[in-house]
C-alpha cells in the first residue's frame, strides 16, 4: 500500500510540477503577445499622428496655391 501511496504521490507531483511548468510558458507568451501588441498600437497612433500632420500640410499648401492662383487671376485683370 506503501508503494501504491508513493507513485500516486510522485505521479500527482509530476503531474503538478508539468501544470506549473506549462503555466510559466504560458505567461511568457501572453506577456510578449501584450508587449508586441502594445508595440503595434504605438506605432499605429504614431503612424496616424503622422499622418494627420501630412494631411495638415497638404490643405496649408493647397490653401496657399489657390491664394497664389487668385493672386495671379487679378494681376492678370488688371494687365
Amino acid at each position: 500500500m506503501d508503494d501504491f501511496m508513493n507513485e500516486l504521490g510522485r505521479i500527482v507531483g509530476m503531474t503538478l510540477r508539468d501544470n506549473a511548468e506549462a503555466i510559466k510558458a504560458t505567461q511568457k507568451t501572453v506577456y510578449k503577445v501584450a508587449f508586441l501588441l502594445g508595440g503595434m498600437l504605438y506605432l499605429l497612433h504614431d503612424t496616424r499622428k503622422r499622418q494627420s500632420a501630412l494631411r495638415d500640410r497638404v490643405y496649408a499648401l493647397e490653401k496657399k496655391a489657390k491664394e497664389f492662383d487668385q493672386a495671379l487671376e487679378y494681376t492678370e485683370e488688371d494687365a
